[in-house]
Order: C-alpha cells, then structure tokens, then sequence
C-alpha cells in the first residue's frame, strides 16, 4: 500500500521499538474486518509524544476467553455439547476441508442468494454451519470459491445491511425459529 494510503491509528501509550501497542476494540475491528489487513500489514500509529511510527498487525484472537463464553452459554441454554471454536484460517483451507455431508449456510449480501426464510422451511434434517462474511462483505473471489461446491447454499438476510455480529443472530434466529426446535415447549 502507498505511503500517502497507509491507515494511521492514534494510540495513547508509548510507542517503542520493537514494542506492542494493545489497540482499542473499535481500531482492532476496523483493520480487521472494514480494512481486512492481515498479519503482517503495515500501519502508522501516533500520538503527540512519541510522534508517528510504521507498526506491522500482529493479530490475537483469545481462543480460551471464546471457549470459556461457548461453555458459559451452552450451561444456560442447556445444550449438551459445546459449539466447536477453531482457530481463524483463510476461506480456501475451510472449503477444502469441511465435511462433505455437512451443509454450509452462507449470508450472501449481494442479492444473489434467496431468502433465508425460503432456504429454512425445506432444510433438512442433519448437520450444518452458518457462515457470515467479514464487514463490508465476501469479494468476488471468495463469492467464486463459494459457489463451487455443492454443500453451499447462499442466503439473503433481507433488504438491509447488517454488521457480521447482528447477522450471526439473526442467521441463526430464523433457523431456529424455521427449521430448528423452537416450535417445542421448554418441559423444565
């Protein structure tokens, strides 16, 4: 990326060589997912006292925080099992490797898939996976990639844009409201 277009970030603490900068949340989150640098991607942190420094991402995903919420909430919900968590891995490696008997969900805010309400009332029984994109969507390749296999079914969550968090919820709240078990009384 050219010097001029390089993303700045202010931060607060100290700036050092060969030292680590914790970013807040919402900075984490834009080089991430709005931006979607990768490790190794160069930035420029400043701040008025240590004056502008190039930074290189070193992304941290706490596995075991995640793990910890996963058990916290399969306990409340009274899930016998806890959701599997994996370490994030490029799109390509999850293709390649997913079960072929197990179905993939994919929210697809392009238009191109139908509606996810459509797609819940004649799913079937058996395995599956709900797949949201980063902010600011899946590109063309990766559209390409998904389109190629035949476990992918690609839904639409209606006319509106949601952020990856909200579309998670709501991906998943109509399928348990459709296809899942919400049409059962809680016998507890």
């Amino acid at each position: 990326m050219p010097e001029r277009h390089r993303p700045r970030l202010y931060v607060a603490s100290s700036l050092v060589p060969r030292g680590t900068v914790d970013l807040e949340p919402g900075q984490a989150h834009y080089l991430r997912s709005v931006l979607r640098l990768g490790v190794g991607a160069v930035v420029a942190a400043f701040n008025e006292a240590d004056g502008e420094w190039l930074c290189r991402v070193a992304e941290r995903i706490n596995l075991e925080r995640l793990r910890a919420h996963a058990i916290e909430a399969a306990e409340q919900s009274e899930r016998l099992s806890v959701p599997e968590l994996r370490a994030p891995e490029k799109l390509e490696h999850t293709l390649a490797n997913w079960p072929a008997d197990r179905q993939l969900i994919v929210c697809d805010e392009t238009g191109a898939g139908e509606p996810i309400a459509e797609a819940a009332a004649r799913f079937g029984p058996g395995p599956a996976a709900l797949l949201i994109g980063p902010e600011g969507g899946f590109d063309q390749r990766e559209l390409d990639a998904l389109g190629k296999v035949s476990f992918v079914i690609r839904v639409g969550l209606g006319p509106r844009v949601l952020r990856a968090e909200t579309a998670a919820l709501a991906g998943l709240a109509v399928f348990q409201a459709i296809a899942g078990d919400w049409r059962r009384i809680r016998t507890r």
